[in-house]
């Protein structure tokens, strides 16, 4: 009997979607173009490729509050397509890109070469959370004084790499912060936030949505389950 398991093995690239489009972001007084897909890809691993509203919230809230980000070095963990890491750029003495996802890292990577007035200033690196942490430390060696994030805890197990890599990367010799926005979509990943945050020595302040420019967008982020944490160890 013939072999047919060439003809049946699985293309893992079958529902790969690449056609980005060019979408403007408009927060206070700045513009932020990024490509970007209007939809997620039906690959979970490819959820990066779109600009989920807990970015917004966190990219309301860089360009508010921009002495935060003044001359810093920031690194932004989970970055997608880096909405939010490239409006930090904008002030930051120098800036980080990272997303562990291959696909998405191409297009984190054009972005922050074609659409930000400072690409010098800007890198983009692979980083999987809790892996090969001393690695990515001699290819960055500095501690970040900021790391942001947004939408990026999706499941439970996910959170302890998480913080692990948060602890790693952050400064401990001068103030320094990680600015999390959070969806809450289930109780277990609220409790594991709160536990594995705890559990390595993290102090979290949850900080007020009054900084959202319209009161709809406040509103239905508040109804959806949207925070903004401030992290500091």
């Amino acid at each position: 009997m013939e072999d047919d398991t060439d003809d049946c093995m699985f293309d893992s690239n079958l529902f790969l979607n690449e056609d980005y489009i060019l979408q403007s972001f408009e927060f206070k007084d700045v513009t932020q173009k990024v490509l970007c897909l209007k939809s997620a890809c039906t690959d979970f691993d490819l959820t990066g490729q779109v600009v989920w509203p807990a970015a917004s919230i966190l990219s309301s809230f860089i360009v508010q509050h921009p002495d935060i980000f003044q001359s810093k070095s920031v690194l932004e963990v989970g970055a997608g397509v880096g909405l939010c890491g490239l409006l930090a750029s904008r002030y930051a003495a120098h800036t980080v890109l990272t997303d562990h996802n291959d696909t998405v890292l191409k297009v984190l990577t054009r972005n922050a070469q074609e659409h930000t007035p400072t690409p010098e200033s800007i890198r983009c690196e692979k980083l999987d959370w809790g892996v090969n942490l001393e690695d990515f430390k001699q290819t960055c060696p500095k501690p970040f004084q900021v790391i942001i994030g947004a939408d990026v805890v999706h499941w439970p197990d996910s959170v302890k790499p998480l913080f692990e890599t948060v602890k790693a990367l952050l400064s401990t010799t001068e103030p320094s912060i990680f600015l999390l926005s959070y969806i809450s979509r289930s109780s277990s990943n609220d409790t594991a936030l709160e536990k594995y945050s705890r559990e390595l020595g993290f102090r979290c302040e949850e900080l007020p949505l009054d900084f959202l420019q319209h009161t709809d967008t406040q509103t239905e982020t508040k109804a959806a389950g949207a925070h903004l944490y401030r992290f500091t160890l």
